[in-house]
């Protein structure tokens, strides 16, 4: 628990987080690991939650699931998908010179 710096009270994890992206403009790529508990968790909140599922519906958040990952990518194959799948995703949204 945390202490909200606009209002002063104390809030949750989830909802100071949930406040952070709300504020928060700049493009946003998410990578969502399917043998992961947190991912997990995170992916049934933005399903059970209308404001989690309005922001990850926006149009610069980008989600995308690898199902067979774990939470580290710590197989070559996942690690290499993870690579290219940023490494796209930068490409869309860094200008190149």
């Amino acid at each position: 628990r945390g202490v909200d710096s606009r209002t002063g009270s104390e809030d949750d994890f989830v909802t100071a987080m949930r406040r952070g992206f709300e504020g928060f403009s700049s493009p946003v790529l998410l990578v969502m690991s399917g043998r992961d508990l947190t991912a997990q968790e995170f992916g049934d909140l933005c399903a059970e939650s209308g404001a989690w599922s309005r922001l990850m519906n926006l149009a610069n958040v980008s989600v995308q699931s690898m199902a067979s990952a774990d939470h580290t990518f710590s197989t070559r194959v996942a690690t290499q998908r993870v690579n290219s799948i940023c490494s796209q995703w930068l490409g869309t949204v860094v200008p190149m010179n």
